[in-house]
């Protein structure tokens, strides 16, 4: 925990890594950095940390969305600049009433 933007509050610094691996062996992409949690009741947070190594559910929920959202679109970007493919499927636009072959998970 440390000062947070040049002010007397106090911030969870919570270090990630974001990995996207292309087997086999063909390419993968890491991102690395650390994620600024500010919460009203941190203490509460780092008691928990310091206790059983995890973070309040409620807490994971939040970090873990930010992360995946930012994270998945910096991937995306990351693998059409380098012609991978993308790490998640895109959905694709059918004439009514024909199913995809291709297993969409958007219907």
């Amino acid at each position: 925990i440390g000062g947070a933007f040049g002010s007397d509050k106090k911030a969870l610094v919570i270090g990630f890594e974001f990995i996207t691996d292309y087997e086999p062996d063909a390419a993968s992409i890491k991102l690395v950095g650390e994620l600024l949690y500010l919460d009203d009741d941190m203490k509460k947070s780092l008691n928990e940390w310091k206790k059983n190594k995890a973070l309040p559910e409620p807490v994971m929920i939040e970090v873990l969305n930010v992360l995946f959202r930012k994270c998945l679109s910096k991937v995306l970007l990351l693998a059409e600049d380098l012609q991978l493919p993308l790490p998640l499927p895109v959905p694709t636009v059918q004439p009514k009433g024909e199913e995809s072959s291709g297993g969409s998970y958007i219907r």
